[in-house]
């Protein structure tokens, strides 16, 4: 299956995965995390979840894996702020801050074939600290 987003034309061949055909060494994949997943700033938790995805990227390099959560889920306010950067795999990033302090990000309208990560945002790791509690068996 492929769809085009303006010039670029990506493929869809594994569960999750979405890779550029015009440069097929820039991919991503996302997948359960499989975990309750919490990030806590200060004495603040942002969110406790059980619905957070992976996402891990290869495009010039091996990116680290970033934990996305359901934005939905945050329980404290964030500001949108005046911010955005481009992915050319995933869109334009929005960024969020608490108490005026930038600590995550999203993509609100991904591309389409990115479409997976619609609705989750990331927290910077320097930032903010992460709990991840194994599901019970």
């Amino acid at each position: 299956m492929a769809e085009t987003q303006d010039d670029l034309t990506v493929e869809l061949t594994l569960e999750g995965v979405a890779a550029r055909t015009d440069e097929p060494r820039h991919f991503m994949r996302v997948q359960p995390v499989g975990a309750h997943v919490e990030f806590i700033l200060g004495e603040d938790q942002l969110i406790a979840t059980d619905n957070a995805v992976w996402l891990q990227e290869v495009g010039k390099t091996l990116y680290p894996p970033v934990i996305y959560v359901p934005q939905d889920e945050v329980i404290v306010p964030l500001k949108q702020l005046d911010k955005q950067t481009h992915c050319p795999l995933k869109g334009d990033a929005s960024y969020f801050a608490f108490r005026d302090e930038e600590i995550g990000w999203a993509y609100n309208d991904p591309f389409a074939f990115s479409d997976i990560i619609k609705g989750y945002m990331a927290f910077w790791p320097n930032k903010v600290r992460m709990v991840i509690t194994p599901q019970s068996a």
